[in-house]
């Protein structure tokens, strides 16, 4: 019987963890956070009901390598609130999106801004401090 149950462990420990990092669980949700780029960031973010939080980040910076996971997990665990806000990345490494990032003064990375609800296309979005951010990526 000790056996049995010696066996079984590491089968159901290996079938959570799969399910933990299976990211088909999020209900439909494949790429969450959301990656935009210059061509979707309008739709996604402009006069919604919802509000938007966006790191705008680099492929090739350090800092963003390390928050990356941790970016994830927060928006996997704040995705049961997408009526309400919604989690998004835009890669300013990409040149299709240099313009984007600058029209969002994002020049040192990662850079967070959150647009409210009913956000208009010309007002900016509140950029949260990166000494706010120190706590949750180191």
């Amino acid at each position: 019987m000790i056996n049995i149950i010696q066996s079984i462990i590491p089968l159901i420990f290996a079938v959570n963890l799969a399910y933990c990092f299976n990211k088909n669980r999020l209900d439909g949700e494949h790429d969450y956070p959301k990656i935009l780029n210059s061509s979707n960031f309008d739709d996604y973010v402009y006069d919604k009901e919802y509000a938007t939080l966006v790191e705008f980040y680099s492929s090739y910076c350090g800092y963003c390598k390390r928050l990356e996971p941790r970016f994830a997990a927060f928006a996997e665990n704040v995705i049961n609130w997408r009526s309400v806000v919604k989690i998004a990345k835009v890669n300013c490494e990409d040149l299709a999106n240099i313009k984007l990032c600058r029209m969002h003064k994002s020049k040192t990375y990662p850079t967070f801004r959150f647009f409210g609800a009913f956000h208009k296309q010309d007002e900016d979005g509140i950029q949260i401090s990166k000494a706010r951010l120190v706590k949750f990526y180191l």
